[in-house]
């Protein structure tokens, strides 16, 4: 018998590194499957479902882990890699293949997807210096079995990648800890001749992670150094900011209202306020309301008026009055009525734009979601949003700052966090989160009473969970010693309608509940705290805006005045003559309507029928006993109001060079899913 000389065997594959390849490639696999269930919207369904969408993640990262792996093992004979380096440094090519994605995500941005092969190229040659890096390495332990060295790299490569993901959602002290509890396992790894060469290595490690503590800190924008704003030494500081609250009615506030459920921190900030108590809006949706908050002009002029339409250029805007003069603005914005194709953007150095999230529907999702809960949040609420401003205001403290902060959260879908859900079951056909709007309004589904009284409910938490982070944003100004320098102007956009004339949510109507709105102006230093029982409109925010701060504007070009001003102190007071006839446009649905509220009525006309309502709003404020044909003499005032009214806008229509019809502008498909979801859209 001839017997084979064990040199001249084949020494089979060890287990480890391969093990190492598959366990990698489905884990960035199913992050990448995470990634894109984390950033589709949570109000309208996906056009995939998710089975779909995890098995195209786990085939495109296996697939790209494959192409890294046979190309580093490629380089393997004449570099001599070894097999569980390349697996090792494979994965770093795959996750930059996805960064340029995976962060349009993190940062609530349109990804660029042109960057995509540019970053895969860069991730290639990260990897195969990685490889060569990681051979080197583990030929420096020839005593070490090919588990355990798959083992170490593990134990290295986790807690990096880990680092990396937390350090980008600006949480570095946990990425820290993981790299830390990462070298204490390769230490434990490691035989006791490797720990001779740590000391050599750990410089080069402390360089890396300063590294990328830095870089990771260069992507977040609230976290850069203020630029020199060119204020002499010891001036102080201006700040303005503006909250508008979504879908807010006046009625659901404490300090507007004493049957509302209580909303203590914004009663608290009425007391230091001068409170509009009767303020409508401009419009009863968000698009032609907020161009009309952010320009003082009303509807009929800057023609903001269906979704698609944006408002247009020649149409000046509140940021870019305070940008042009010299202050530094930002926007922290959920609502997709607000994208940037509104161009209600203009003007602002920074527009933080939140896509809506959905619902964790992956494991993969849940997983990352402990680990990386700034990131893989299941909703962005109010708390969100004021932190981000918070942060931001903070920032930029030594400049002067204009701030629009737009929360969403009373919107439909009502859907409170759990400490504010109604007590008790919900019922079956409603549930803890209700967004059925477009069925209830197309007369699908006719919730009964108790399903009605819950839904009203759930508006009403988000109402509270929104009071308190409003909250928490002011404690957090108070005790960093912004607040009293801070001009802070609290308003919501229209109302809600909760069947009280028999219809349901907003945009189809002109009575109060859908148009009253609060108005609570914080001037910075002394100024008065008072209420003020005079009908206004939150037209009037621009002029104020201005007029408070400082700013340059031409009165005569807007349709809204000033509701204060300063005196020869420059302390803020309430503006004079603020009585006056306050026009009401921008039905989104069904037949257009155009309201005056004018010497304590309201009057509504339909533009199709030539219908007509008039309201004592002091005897009738629930708008259920139509007087129009009794006070003959006032409904002729009001139309000669309103038609003065739509001359004027003419005329300012023809001085801004606006045209009456415009083209719409393209929708990209998440923002058209976004509106379809809240009905703004087919």
């Amino acid at each position: 018998m001839t017997m084979e000389d064990p040199s001249n065997r084949r020494t089979a594959p060890a287990a480890g590194p391969f093990a190492w390849a598959l366990a990698s490639a489905l884990a960035f696999a199913l992050l990448d499957a995470a990634v894109d269930l984390e950033a589709r919207s949570a109000l309208s369904p996906s056009p995939l479902s998710t089975g779909v969408v995890l098995g195209v993640g786990v085939m495109t990262g296996a697939l790209l882990f494959l192409a890294a792996w046979i190309v580093l093992a490629v380089l393997r004979r004449p570099l001599r890699l070894e097999p569980a380096a390349i697996s090792a440094a494979a994965p770093i090519a795959v996750l930059a293949a996805g960064l340029p994605v995976w962060l349009g995500a993190w940062r609530r941005v349109e990804a660029d997807l042109g960057a995509v092969p540019v970053a895969a190229g860069v991730g290639l040659v990260l990897a195969a210096a990685a490889a060569f890096g990681l051979s080197r390495l583990l030929r420096a332990f020839p005593h070490l079995h090919a588990t355990q060295r798959s083992a170490a790299l593990v134990a290295v490569a986790g807690p990096l990648l880990l680092f990396s993901l937390q350090a980008v959602s600006r949480s570095g002290l946990g990425g820290l800890v993981a790299v830390a509890a990462g070298a204490a396992v390769v230490l434990a790894a490691l035989t006791r001749p490797a720990l001779r060469s740590i000391p050599a290595a750990a410089p080069l490690g402390v360089l890396a992670l300063l590294a990328l503590v830095l870089g990771a800190r260069s992507l977040d924008p609230t976290d850069r150094a203020p630029e020199d704003s060119g204020r002499t030494e010891g001036e102080p500081a201006r700040h303005v900011l503006l909250v508008v609250v979504d879908t807010l009615r006046a009625d659901h506030l404490s300090c507007l209202d004493d049957g509302a459920p209580r909303t203590p921190a914004l009663d608290r900030f009425a007391e230091e306020s001068v409170v509009f108590e009767r303020t409508r809006s401009a419009a009863p949706w968000t698009f032609p309301s907020m161009s009309s908050v952010l320009s003082g002009l009303a509807p009929a002029v800057h023609l903001g008026l269906r979704p698609g339409v944006p408002l247009a250029v020649e149409v000046p805007t509140v940021a870019q009055g305070f940008s042009g003069d010299g202050w530094r603005t930002s926007a922290f914005v959920r609502n997709p009525a607000l994208w940037r194709t509104t161009f209600l953007d203009r003007g602002f150095d920074e527009f933080h734009f939140y896509r809506e999230l959905r619902p964790a529907s992956a494991i993969a999702e849940l997983v990352l979601r402990e680990l990386l809960p700034e990131i893989y949040a299941p909703r962005v609420g109010a708390d969100v949003q004021c932190e981000d401003a918070a942060r931001w205001l903070l920032a930029n403290r030594d400049r002067d700052t204009f701030t629009w902060l737009h929360l969403f959260d009373p919107h439909m879908a009502y859907e409170p966090p759990p400490g504010f859900q109604p007590k008790g079951d919900p019922p079956p056909r409603v549930g803890r989160r209700f967004a059925d709007a477009a069925r209830v309004r197309g007369g699908f589904f006719n919730p009964h009473g108790d399903e009605r009284e819950w839904i009203r409910e759930l508006y009403a938490g988000e109402v509270r969970a929104m009071d308190e982070a409003f909250g928490a944003l002011v404690e957090t100004l108070r005790a960093e010693g912004l607040w009293e320098d801070t001009l802070v102007v609290f308003t919501s956009d229209h109302g809600e309608e909760f069947w009280e004339h028999g219809l349901f949510e907003h945009g189809q109507a002109l009575y109060d509940e859908t148009v009253r709105v609060p108005l609570m102006i914080k001037p910075a230093g002394a100024g008065p705290r008072v209420r003020v029982d005079t009908d206004v409109c939150n037209e009037s925010v621009a002029p104020t805006l201005y007029e408070l701060a400082g700013i340059p504007y031409r009165a005569e070009a807007l349709t809204s005045r000033t509701l204060m001003t300063r005196d020869a102190e420059g302390d803020a007071r309430i503006a004079e003559d603020l009585e006056r006839p306050l026009p009401i446009q921008g039905i989104l649905y069904f037949e257009d309507r155009s309201a005056v509220v004018l010497e304590g009525h309201k009057y509504i006309r339909w533009e199709v029928t030539g219908d007509e309502e008039l309201y004592d709003l002091a005897q009738d404020p629930g708008e259920t006993d139509d007087v129009s044909s009794e006070r003959t003499e006032l409904l002729v005032r009001a139309r000669e109001a309103l038609r003065v009214h739509l001359e004027r806008c003419e005329a300012l229509r023809v001085e801004y060079g606006i045209e009456a019809v415009r083209g719409d502008v393209e929708l990209d498909a998440d923002t058209v899913r976004d509106l379809r979801a809240l009905g703004y859209v087919k």
